[in-house]
């Protein structure tokens, strides 16, 4: 205990030694339970903002590939069909959508 009342001076954690009550070399068990309950609501707010960007991150990267594969097509009206039907023939392939799919899903779990 000494040693980590220590350490928090050192870092000049002084807010946080103000509010640890210190009983018998003991913090008390309401400082514990609040604690405990400001680190599970930092981890639920930084497992929502991982997943936000994961995802955020793929849909980027969809884009950018669907970017590739019509980028050699000249900007013109003639060539809207050809970038339609390349398109078509890359999203409208189930085997990778289901592939990428999976693959979110499993980015999200780690």
């Amino acid at each position: 205990m000494e040693n980590l009342l220590k350490r928090q001076k050192e870092l000049g954690d002084l807010a946080a030694l103000e509010n640890q009550k210190i009983l018998s070399g003991k913090i008390r068990k309401a400082f514990c339970l609040e604690y405990i309950q400001h680190i599970q609501t930092e981890m639920t707010e930084f497992n929502a903002n991982h997943v936000k960007i994961i995802v955020k991150q793929s849909q980027e990267t969809e884009e950018y590939i669907a970017k590739k594969y019509y980028e050699h097509l000249a900007l013109a009206e003639s060539n809207y069909e050809a970038a339609w039907k390349i398109l078509q023939e890359r999203y409208d392939n189930l085997r990778l959508q289901f592939t990428t799919q999976v693959r979110l899903v499993l980015m999200g779990l780690n």
